[in-house]
């Protein structure tokens, strides 16, 4: 262990471990060894009758225990007793900081209104937070087979034991027949595109029996290791529509009323073009368009294109026309390559259209090499629309130009790109206020700007996601996921994720990742409200990262109003933490963000260089005004050495793009698998559940 290093042991679970209470016929309540008579409103601080002068919490703790209420693996309720530790008396405000209050402690975990204290009491206003999640794929799917595999991403403030939630339901119904599966199993999906991995729940749904030709309901239901009730999204979080988490639609095409209507174009129009449910016909008699194409599957189905598919011959580039007076039902319109790099579809260097529901599969999206012109776009209004547009392993080709202009892409509504890779500035930014929220799974590529992302998870973005901005028809942002993705930022003075926005208690979720910077200053590398900001920020969870190249700033209170502030963060690497109080702000009424600078639900992370001023804890210090339980801390003349295996960071190489998989010399802590939310890595490594994991987004192999 490096000189000056300060290690911190683990949290104590084995005082009383949970797992030996559950499905006992009479649960014995285990004793507090504190003496606090009282919760306050916030959550976090206990009112002692006689604390000591200091507290010993990584040596020595004082705790209490919570019963709290949760949930199975087959989502059957449990009791559990939670253990508290006592860390610290609370502080006064600036400008009397070194003087400790008489009777208010400061807890290690927040508890909730929910809870039923052993021995003292619950004054506790705050509910407990929902999980945060995405489904991985697009809405409004067409499907033809007998099952459909959905996927869910979930983060939530209770994960243990390596899994996000106890259990998830995910089902399928009619709203007479339901089809559900019950999974209480993380599996890693991977992504060829990005060679990453996203840790899913993952549930087969059959149709068998489910009413045919109809639009059916996606819903789940969560069940939380902790927590007084389950989620189901149709109810608890937004409504269809929506571009945050809610519900799904699934159309039921199985029967043979539904038959897909295929045509081919070849950019000629050869032998006679036809359009038809036999493949062969279809394949034999291309059209001349796309537009040509969807006006005979339109003629073929008598209403519109919805169950159109349309295929691009390999080797054939196709301009583009206008199919913005396309019909669509229920479903997307689908336009798919022969071949990915050979079957190209350009915006032909004139302004385009598309229906209100359209999907592009493997094929090359490409850029008109001279001008501006908006070439997909549905004119779609309003935040919560059906409009939708999909990219499915696609590439796009800027052609010679820098970047795609941001109006490229234009007014699609909800749109999801999946494998896509290609030079990617413009793709995701919104053009002023317009309807246009985007969602990655499993990319590569060079994103730039990218102020209409909502979420993204399994991608590989070689440059810099910078903050998402609300805009007119473009609205806040309400439940963020960002999940199991490498993010590098080339810029100086851009940080590779910079958040600046309200989070509510929809939450927000940056887990499983690695955030890569190449220029250290004068911007951080991450950030989470901070610096001039006046956002609420809530149930915003930061786990397994590895953040490298730059500073880390979250949840300031730097300007009035000060806003709340509470962030669960555990099992992760920083080069720097930053967290600027009232101390700094040398304003008494700048505290609100104390439940961050207290470190309140932190845990098991290390800061190898300390901070961007000071190297220790204590009142209004950056790193925040004391040590979390399985925290270390270093600093810039005794760092903690991570050991990673590639530095391309601006420690490193500067190049970007590295492996920051920790060597077998490295000096961080293990995790217990108690505070473990996920059981692979972002190279689906599989994180070790015997208490000999590494914090962090890589396992060491």
């Amino acid at each position: 262990m490096t000189k000056g290093q300060h290690q911190i042991a683990d949290w104590p679970y084995a005082r009383f471990p949970t797992a030996a209470l559950r499905g006992a016929a009479a649960v014995q309540t285990p004793v507090s060894h504190a003496s606090i008579t009282a919760v306050l409103a916030d959550g976090w601080t206990g009112f002692d009758t006689a604390p000591p002068v200091a507290f010993t919490p990584h040596t020595d703790p004082a705790f209490v225990y919570v019963q709290r209420g949760g949930f199975d693996a087959n989502a059957n309720t449990t009791t559990n007793f939670d253990q508290i530790t006592l860390m610290d008396r609370k502080r006064e405000v600036w400008p009397a900081q070194d003087t400790k209050t008489a009777n208010d402690v400061v807890l290690a975990n927040r508890i909730y209104a929910g809870d039923t204290p052993v021995g003292f009491v619950n004054n506790s206003t705050k509910a407990y937070p929902k999980p945060i999640c995405m489904w991985l794929g697009d809405d409004n799917v067409r499907v033809t087979g007998q099952t459909y595999t959905a996927r869910l991403a979930v983060a939530h403030w209770a994960g243990r034991n390596g899994t996000p939630l106890a259990s998830a339901r995910i089902f399928v119904t009619d709203g007479v027949d339901t089809y559900s599966v019950l999974t209480s199993t993380v599996v890693a999906r991977g992504y060829d595109e990005s060679g990453l991995y996203v840790c899913i729940y993952e549930a087969p749904l059959d149709f068998t029996g489910l009413a045919p030709d109809t639009l059916l309901d996606l819903d789940a239901e969560l069940f939380p290791h902790r927590g007084d009730s389950s989620f189901l999204a149709s109810v608890d979080f937004a409504t269809w529509p929506s571009r945050s988490f809610c519900e799904r639609k699934i159309f039921n095409a199985v029967s043979a009323a539904e038959a897909t209507i295929i045509a081919h174009v070849d950019g000629v129009g050869a032998g006679t073009p036809t359009a038809s449910i036999d493949a062969g016909t279809a394949a034999a008699n291309p059209f001349a368009t796309v537009l040509d194409a969807a006006n005979a599957i339109v003629a073929i189905d008598g209403a519109d294109a919805s169950r159109g598919h349309i295929y691009i011959k390999a080797g054939v580039t196709v301009g583009h026309s206008s199919t913005a007076g396309i019909a669509v039902g229920p479903t997307p319109l689908i336009v798919e390559g022969e071949n990915r790099a050979s079957s190209v579809l350009t915006d032909n260097g004139a302004p385009g259209g598309t229906p209100n529901k359209i999907k592009f599969v493997n094929l090359t999206l490409q850029r008109d090499a001279v001008s501006n012109f908006v070439f997909i776009d549905s004119a779609a209004t309003g935040p919560a629309n059906e409009n939708t547009a999909s990219f499915v392993n696609v590439t796009f080709d800027v052609n010679g130009n820098a970047s795609f202009w941001g109006a490229w892409i234009y007014r699609v509504g909800r749109c999801w790109f999946e494998g896509c890779d290609g030079i990617m500035p413009g793709i995701a930014e919104g053009f002023g206020g317009v309807s246009k929220v985007a969602n990655f799974c499993g990319c590569n590529g060079n994103f730039g700007t990218a102020s209409a992302m909502m979420n993204m998870v399994g991608s590989y973005a070689s440059h810099i996601v910078a903050s998402y901005s609300e805009n007119g028809d473009r609205p806040a942002r309400e439940g963020i996921f960002f999940g199991f993705n490498h993010v590098t930022s080339l810029v100086a003075g851009s940080a590779a994720i910079d958040v600046d926005e309200e989070i509510d208690a929809a939450g927000g979720a940056f887990v499983g990742m690695v955030v890569e910077k190449t220029i250290a200053l004068p911007a951080p590398a991450f950030a989470v409200n901070a610096g001039g900001q006046t956002h609420v920020t809530q149930n915003v969870i930061l786990d397994q990262l590895s953040v490298r190249g730059g500073r880390c700033n979250i949840g300031y209170n730097d300007t009035a109003p000060y806003p709340d502030t509470h962030l669960t963060v555990k099992n992760s690497i920083f080069d720097q933490m930053n967290v600027k109080t009232d101390v700094r702000e040398e304003d008494g009424a700048a505290y609100k963000n104390w439940p961050t600078s207290y470190k309140i639900d932190h845990r098991n992370n290390a800061y190898l260089l300390g901070s961007s001023s000071e190297d220790t804890v204590g009142p209004g210090h950056w790193p925040g005004e004391l040590l979390a339980l399985g925290d270390q801390i270093g600093s810039d003349a005794e760092p903690i050495d991570a050991d990673y295996t590639d530095d391309r960071s601006s420690f490193g190489t500067a190049t970007g793009g590295g492996n920051y998989q920790p060597g077998a010399g490295h000096e961080l802590n293990f995790v217990p698998a108690a505070d473990l939310s996920y059981p692979y890595d972002l190279k689906g490594v599989a994180v070790p559940l015997d208490g000999t994991a590494i914090k962090g987004a890589l396992q060491v192999t």
